[in-house]
């Protein structure tokens, strides 16, 4: 139970209503980087071995408004050394449009994995030295890569497109054992910026 005992209906400066200019700034539409949550810049670094604010973390949308060509590969933590054998990946390319997909993820007699559910699709065939390109990459997209027996990795992302081509990696923690996880990272700046690293 609430006591009023005094009331004013003198309407506030409109200056209570002002947006500080730093939430302004992070609010604003051309910004297409999520916040980050404390310290994640230093565990980047720490698994990439380089700067962290050259990465965004595909996880956190919303996904960038202009479109690009994604330039995806796999690497190892700390070295960065490529993965380029002993998986399989499937992408599915329409999420935006599906109402709540389930994924069916099989493994056939021969130790061939078979994606289905969705939009989801193999796109193993698309890789070239363990490079993958996909044209014109959907604002959000499903990904789940195949291990074998050492496991798997599966994340729903978001495009963070900084350039015509953008490099998206999965920095694997322990090949040999996919639990221990790993990063979805887009590549804002550096070396790995570019298809040929």
């Amino acid at each position: 139970m609430v006591e009023v005992t005094e009331v004013n209906l003198t309407p506030p400066p409109s200056s209570a209503f002002a947006i500080p200019s730093d939430c302004a700034a992070a609010a604003s539409p051309a910004s297409i980087e999520a916040p980050r949550p404390p310290g994640e810049a230093d565990e980047i670094a720490a698994l990439t071995g380089g700067n962290g604010q050259d990465y965004l973390n595909g996880i956190y949308g919303p996904g960038s408004k202009n479109s690009c060509t994604m330039i995806f590969r796999i690497v190892r933590a700390g070295t960065m050394d490529p993965i380029t054998s002993g998986f399989q990946v499937g992408a599915d390319l329409a999420v935006e449009t599906e109402s709540a997909p389930s994924y069916n993820i099989q493994m056939s007699k021969d130790g061939h994995t078979i994606f289905s559910g969705g939009g989801l699709h193999e796109i193993t065939s698309q890789t070239h030295n363990g490079v993958f390109r996909v044209d014109n990459i959907p604002a959000q997209f499903e990904m789940d890569i195949e291990f074998a027996d050492h496991g798997s990795a599966t994340a729903n992302l978001y495009r963070q497109c900084v350039g015509a081509q953008t490099v998206l990696l999965y920095v694997v923690k322990d090949p040999g054992d996919i639990s221990k996880g790993g990063d979805w990272l887009w590549v804002k700046a550096g070396k790995y910026a570019t298809a040929s690293h």
